[in-house]
């Protein structure tokens, strides 16, 4: 807990600007097919038809793409290029070029059969880019889990393998995702997919494609489990693999119990003492009484991805390790 008065300051700065984080639009895709690291297309305005936004801030949206050979249904995320950023000199085709290029790259660096794929990207005059993706025909995980209340263990297993699986593949090319959650995995035909993976630009491109909007629908409350309590003093992850190993902990607890973490805490003494609390250890009860006789390894192993030493936390190999020989 804070020891002083500026320590707390401190603590409540950081916590606005994780809050912005957690909440922010970043970049994201899908793939109902195993990740093929296709290169991407340009898609024309004119190829999009029946379009549905789905948030007040017309971001993003569901439509229906058509091709010379068929038409498919899609999600659209539509994104604004930041004007303030962005170069006099370059075209919104320039940055369309660039955008096409940075996705391909990522679809072929990210191969993986539980990381999504985006297959398009377009233009929407000058300070407007979308890109196109598959639909999630599971929605997101805790949607998912949601909706199939009467999932098996093994089904269970299965899923959290496959994420920790993605997250081995992520931090072998040297990449920290920093916002695993719930809602960023998506579920295609059973199959968990880890969405909204960094997208990496050099300048000028890398401050214009900075999007900051805010998820007017999120609720913190519902990722504040998923938050390295290490960053809320520090204010930054840095590119730490360390706080997916929380996050993923967190996972691990979720899918199992089919509880939002600290949903119960909600009401007592708000975020910022929940926040405290985290900070100096509190975590959700280990044991998960709705599952009797429930592997001993697999609590062990959550309980040591959210240790608040993350020094102390294993490495994503020997979690996926771990959950492959759990029986």
């Amino acid at each position: 807990m804070p020891k002083t008065e500026q320590d707390g300051m401190k603590m409540i700065r950081n916590y606005k600007m994780l809050k912005k984080f957690v909440m922010e639009e970043r970049f994201d895709g899908s793939s109902a097919r195993p990740n093929e690291g296709v290169s991407v297309d340009i898609i024309k305005q004119d190829q999009i038809s029946d379009e549905t936004f789905i948030d007040e801030s017309e971001r993003i949206s569901f439509a229906t793409l058509s091709s010379t050979v068929s038409s498919t249904q899609v999600a659209i995320k539509t994104l604004r290029i930041d004007e303030g950023d962005k170069s006099a000199n370059l075209s919104s085709t320039t940055y369309l070029s660039k955008l096409q290029e940075v996705v391909s790259k990522r679809n072929h660096q990210f191969q993986h059969t539980n990381i999504v794929e985006f297959f398009g990207v377009g233009t929407r005059g000058e300070c407007k880019v979308f890109l196109v993706m598959q639909i999630a025909n599971g929605g997101n995980l805790r949607d998912y889990l949601k909706a199939n209340k009467k999932l098996s263990i093994d089904k269970k297993m299965e899923i959290v393998k496959g994420i920790a699986s993605g997250i081995m593949k992520l931090h072998g090319e040297g990449i920290t995702h920093e916002n695993i959650n719930p809602k960023n995995i998506l579920i295609f035909d059973g199959i968990a997919k880890i969405s909204n993976t960094p997208l990496q630009f050099e300048k000028p491109f890398d401050k214009a494609f900075r999007n900051k909007d805010i998820y007017a629908y999120d609720d913190l409350f519902d990722n504040i489990g998923y938050i390295d309590p290490n960053a809320f003093m520090k204010g930054d992850y840095n590119n730490d693999k360390s706080t997916d190993i929380y996050s993923l902990g967190t996972l691990l607890w979720e899918v199992m119990s089919e509880k939002i973490p600290y949903k119960d805490e909600s009401s007592d003494g708000g975020i910022l003492g929940l926040i405290r609390k985290i900070i100096d250890g509190y975590r959700e009860k280990a044991d998960i009484p709705d599952i009797p006789r429930f592997p001993a390894e697999y609590i062990s192993l959550y309980t040591k991805c959210w240790n608040g030493d993350s020094a102390a936390r294993p490495t994503i190999k020997e979690v996926y390790d771990k959950l492959k020989n759990i029986n």
